[in-house]
C-alpha cells in the first residue's frame, strides 16, 4: 500500500494532519483482530514502552509509545492502530541509532508509518515512536463495552479504569492490534495528579515524584502479555501485601490495592 503524502511543515520536517471524519463505521474501527495487515505481518513486536499522563479534570491523555519490533520481510512502511478520536503529534522511527521524525499518516484508526528513510530489511531490529495525545473513548458499558471509566470514590476522588478486551487497546494507546503478535516484554510508566496511585500488570519498578505532586508510577511485565490485557486502575488505593503459597510449596508476595473506605473489607 502506497504512503500518501503529508502537506509539509517545512522542508525539513512532516506534519501530522488530522482526519476531518470518520470514513469507517465505529464498528469496524473498535474491533480488534481480524485480517492482519500486510504493513503488520511484515514486523514481530519485542517490546512496547508506553509513557502516559492520566488528566481527569480533562478526561484526556497523553503519551509517547515506543515499539521495539523484529522485521520479517523487507519494508517501506508499518502501520499501527489508534483510535481516531485520538491525535498523532509526531512519529520518529530507526533502527539501532536514534530516533528520526519520519512522515505517517493518521486516517481510520490506522497510523501509516513511512519507514523508507531506513527501510529495515529482513531480520532488522527498528524502533518506532508515537507521540499523541487526546481524550478517549469513555466506556458505554464497561467491561462489555470498553473504553476509559471515569467515575469517583465516595469521597470524590478520581477512580479511574481502562477496558478494552472486545475492542483493543488501540483504544487508548498506539499497537499493533492482532492476537497473533504479543510483546514479550512491557513497560508502562503512567502519570496521575497528587494523590492517586497507579495499579497495573506486572512488578512496580518504581515511584517517581514529579511537579506539583504528581507520581509517575513504572511497571514492568517480563513475559508476553496481550495488548487488551494492559490496564490502568487509577484512585487513591491503597495496598497491603500478603506471602502466599504456592502447589509446589513455594511462597511469594501478592499485593491488594483497595480504597481507603474499603480498608476494613480488604483482605
Amino acid at each position: 500500500m502506497a504512503l500518501r503524502p503529508l502537506h509539509l511543515l517545512s522542508l525539513a520536517s512532516a506534519l501530522l494532519l488530522p482526519c476531518p471524519a470518520l470514513a469507517a463505521s465505529e464498528e469496524e474501527l473498535n474491533t480488534s483482530g481480524g485480517v492482519l495487515l500486510d504493513e503488520q505481518a511484515c514486523f514481530d513486536v519485542v517490546h512496547y514502552d508506553l509513557a502516559i499522563e492520566v488528566m481527569p479534570d480533562t478526561r484526556s491523555i497523553k503519551g509517547t509509545l515506543t515499539m521495539t519490533a523484529d522485521a520479517l520481510s523487507a519494508a517501506r512502511e508499518i502501520a499501527l492502530h489508534l483510535d481516531q478520536r485520538l491525535h498523532v503529534i509526531q512519529v520518529n522511527a530507526g533502527g539501532d541509532g536514534s530516533l528520526e521524525r519520519v512522515r505517517a499518516m493518521h486516517e481510520d484508526g490506522i497510523i501509516h508509518v513511512d519507514t523508507s528513510s531506513y527501510t529495515a530489511k529482513s531480520g532488522a531490529r527498528f524502533r518506532v515512536q508515537v507521540v499523541y495525545e487526546g481524550v478517549p473513548l469513555e466506556a458505554p458499558r464497561p467491561p462489555w463495552e470498553g473504553g476509559f471509566t471515569w467515575a469517583t470514590t465516595k469521597d470524590g476522588a478520581p477512580w479511574i479504569a481502562t477496558s478494552c478486551q472486545g475492542e483493543g487497546a488501540d483504544l487508548w494507546w498506539p499497537c499493533k492490534d492482532h492476537p497473533s503478535d504479543k510483546p514479550d516484554s512491557f513497560d508502562l510508566k503512567v502519570t496521575v495528579p497528587a494523590g492517586l496511585v497507579c495499579a497495573s500488570n506486572g512488578r512496580l519498578v518504581g515511584i517517581t515524584e514529579g511537579d506539583k505532586g504528581a507520581r509517575t508510577f513504572h511497571w514492568h511485565t517480563s513475559t508476553p502479555i496481550a495488548n487488551y490485557s494492559i490496564a490502568l486502575n487509577i484512585a487513591p488505593y491503597e495496598s497491603m501485601t500478603r506471602e502466599v503459597k504456592s502447589v509446589a510449596g513455594d511462597t511469594y508476595p501478592v499485593t491488594f490495592w483497595h480504597l481507603p473506605e474499603s480498608a476494613d473489607r480488604a483482605p
